[in-house]
């Protein structure tokens, strides 16, 4: 049996933003495929630089407010040439201010129970 050994839970949300990286001038679009406690996975319309501090804006479905993190870029993919978002990369959280992980999680939260998922047990606890 394929047993998952990731350390973190990951929670498959979708959520559009922007990125961009500040030291090299690179901006763009993306989405978020999903996130952990640690970090995310996104798909982007540019290669985000492996091993580059990068700023994501984001948006709740339900908000109009933006939510900002940063994180490390710490692998890269390419995709499909036929799709819009081409490139995938795994994100590690550097900074995300406690308010907005807490909407972040509830926001997982709430698209885990309408995907019919079952609570989470004591043993892989619901947690960013």
């Amino acid at each position: 049996m394929n047993e998952e050994k990731r350390k973190f839970r990951r929670f498959d949300t979708a959520l559009e933003g922007t990125f961009e990286v500040p030291d090299e001038f690179i901006s763009g679009l993306c989405t978020t495929r999903n996130f952990s406690r640690e970090g995310c996975c996104v798909t982007a319309n540019r290669l985000l630089p492996q091993n580059k501090i990068v700023r994501f804006e984001f948006r709740f479905p339900e908000s109009i407010m933006p939510f900002f993190a940063t994180g490390r870029v710490v692998w890269t993919q390419r995709q499909s040439e036929s799709s819009a978002a081409r490139f995938q990369a795994g994100v590690f959280w550097w900074e995300i201010d406690p308010v907005e992980r807490q909407q972040l999680l509830d926001h997982c939260f709430a698209d885990w129970e309408r995907a019919g998922k079952s609570h989470p047990t004591p043993e892989q606890p619901l947690d960013l």
